[in-house]
């Protein structure tokens, strides 16, 4: 089974956790995940994402 997904940047992960305020008191919020259940033949190319933070 393959997972898509990313891990999350210092700056991203502040941001997620006050969009999305946790439920668990054990946050560890290191990554987002996409999609899953998915058989290695059905990946997607991988592909570079641009650095869209604010400067």
């Amino acid at each position: 089974m393959a997972v898509i997904g990313w891990k999350a940047d210092v700056i991203d992960r502040a941001a997620l956790l006050n969009r999305f305020p946790p439920i668990w008191p054990d946050i560890i919020a290191d990554h987002v995940t996409f999609g899953g259940k998915l058989a290695s033949g059905q990946l997607p190319p991988s592909v570079a994402a641009p650095d869209c933070r604010p400067r």
